[in-house]
């Protein structure tokens, strides 16, 4: 099964097993494994991918041996690395910024944050944080208005050592349209709400995943 995973910086195993990972390279456990407590980890979609990354560093991998599959990850005996090992940081972020004006018209977002989440300037991303939070002190609150403005604050934070998680938080914010995130807030959403939303991160995974890809490649051809 292909799959994607992320690393910290350092590109070793965490939870104390320390060994490095290398492009083609295999690692595996022994034992029964068993989800988020035994085994080797990664996601089918790289929008779930996100949400457990530890750190920018992403791979392609292969899974194998025993498999089980959760909700957005699997676990596997063994884990062979096909290709990354690369910190795409910087495509995280400008991901994340194309999540927040994706819905950045649900708010009356100040002309700096407009500026930065089109040009990813860094000179301007405290401006715009600052801009952002100081709009939401000054809003009455609104479920559509918050959820695109906390798409751009999570855009703008400085994220160096969480691009991941960041990107995440944007796109659980800004992947679904007004109706959708409106009816999460009923305790019991309806199938048009859960199909919905399920589209909606469809799209951006489809998104994410070309640009991942398209650094891979890059990177690659750079080599």
């Amino acid at each position: 099964m292909k799959a994607w995973y992320f690393s910290s910086e350092d590109r070793r195993l965490r939870h104390g097993d320390g060994r490095e990972i290398r492009i083609g390279e295999t690692h595996a456990v022994s034992g029964d494994i068993k989800l988020c407590s035994h085994g080797l980890h990664a996601s089918k979609k790289l929008i779930d991918a996100i949400t457990y990354a530890p750190g920018p560093i992403v791979y392609r991998v292969e899974l194998s041996g025993k498999v089980e599959e959760g909700v957005g990850k699997v676990v596997a005996q063994k884990r062979t690395y096909l290709s990354g090992g690369i910190d795409v940081s910087e495509t995280l972020r400008k991901f994340a910024r194309m999540c927040a004006l994706d819905v950045v018209d649900m708010w009356e977002a100040p002309d700096i944050v407009i500026q930065y989440l089109k040009a990813g300037d860094k000179s301007i991303r405290d401006a715009a944080y600052g801009a952002t939070l100081a709009t939401a002190r000054n809003d009455t609150w609104d479920a559509a208005s918050t959820v695109a403005r906390d798409a751009a604050l999570a855009a703008a934070l400085d994220a160096t050592s969480a691009a991941a998680w960041s990107s995440a938080r944007a796109v659980a914010r800004a992947a679904a349209p007004d109706a959708v995130w409106n009816a999460a807030l009923d305790p019991a959403p309806d199938a048009a709400c859960d199909a919905a939303l399920d589209e909606a991160r469809r799209k951006q995974n489809k998104r994410l995943t070309s640009m991942i890809t398209r650094a891979i490649r890059e990177h690659t051809l750079e080599d």
